[in-house]
């Protein structure tokens, strides 16, 4: 081990200090920075863009008028989801998703207490039935059609868009 001699010595060093031994201050600067740049920075940036397509998704998801009903696991064959605003009801026939209107054309009933058989969902309080797939009304008393809405799957999770009608 070389000592630094007076006349040689390398700016900071005493003249008795060993020349090839790093001081304190100068292994914590070699320390954060190898700790820095190998370990936490790729992970840093990955969370970074991680997060930033989650704000990214629900940004436009909301520009485009959708409405999240709920996870496609909690919606199984033969259920119904509703949604209150606007009030919308969300059917799984056979796993194929249906949304329209929930509030039937001729009175004031939810049709997502109604029956459903096949592609058809009955009004509770009057019996008048409804086609989910466009929404026209097949038996009276109703006569006008309920509104229908496009049902979008976005990984694992159920949206209906209510900015247009289907």
């Amino acid at each position: 081990m070389a000592f630094v001699r007076n006349g040689n010595s390398p700016e900071g060093c005493d003249e008795n200090e060993p020349a090839d031994v790093p001081r304190p201050r100068d292994r914590l600067r070699i320390d954060s920075d190898m700790r820095s740049s190998r370990v936490r920075r790729p992970i840093l940036i990955a969370t970074k863009a991680m997060l930033f397509m989650v704000y990214d998704t629900r940004r436009r998801l909301k520009k485009m008028g959708l409405q999240r009903v709920c996870r496609i696991s909690e919606l199984g064959p033969g259920e119904v989801k509703r949604i209150d605003e606007p009030p919308i009801a969300v059917f799984n026939v056979n796993g194929a998703l249906f949304a329209i209107s929930d509030i039937c054309t001729h009175a004031e009933a939810s049709l997502s207490e109604g029956g459903v058989d096949g592609y058809t969902v009955e009004c509770p309080l009057h019996g008048a039935c409804f086609d989910l797939r466009t929404g026209e009304a097949l038996t009276p008393p109703a006569i006008e059609p309920v509104q229908t809405f496009p049902v979008i799957r976005q990984n694992d999770d159920v949206y209906v868009e209510v900015g247009g009608a289907g």
